[in-house]
This record gives C-alpha cells, sequence and structure tokens, in this order.
C-alpha cells in the first residue's frame, strides 16, 4: 500500500472496530493525539463502512466510545494474542 495513502487509525483506541470511519482518517493532519475515554467525539462525523451510515448493521451509532468488542458487528483492530 502507498504509505501516502494509508488510513491513519492512530488516534483512536485499538480496540475500537476497524470499520469505524471519520474524516480524519483519512487527512495528514500531523497531529498524532490518542482520543480517550473522556475526550468528546461531537465534532467529529463517524460512520460504518458496513452501512455507509452513522449507525452500524445493528442499527445502534457509529462511535468510538460504542463501536467496541461487544457487538456482533464489531471486528477490533488489535486483538491481543492468546496466552
Amino acid at each position: 500500500m502507498n504509505p501516502k495513502f494509508a488510513l491513519d487509525r492512530s488516534r483512536l483506541p485499538a480496540d475500537v472496530c476497524e470499520f469505524l470511519r471519520t474524516k480524519t482518517m483519512y487527512t495528514g493532519g500531523g497531529r498524532r493525539a490518542v482520543f480517550s475515554e473522556t475526550d468528546q467525539f461531537d465534532t467529529a462525523a463517524f460512520w460504518c463502512l458496513h452501512t455507509q451510515m452513522p449507525w452500524g448493521p445493528d442499527e445502534l451509532e457509529a462511535a468510538p466510545d460504542v463501536c467496541r468488542g461487544a457487538r456482533a458487528c464489531c471486528k477490533p483492530c488489535f486483538v491481543p494474542p492468546a496466552v
């Protein structure tokens, strides 16, 4: 993959679904701050790649705080290795 067009997921926690998107993932802003549980996401518009809408296949909101492993449609970006 051409690194110029690589998707920047560095601002999202590793356990967020890999199908969650926001337009800042596609812009190389250079700011690499990590979101925390207390950050406010109200200015970012998120969508699900499955539905291409701001909700997932289960009709729940597509957002970093809810698109996590507990949802049936979720596929986390990072899965810790089995011990």
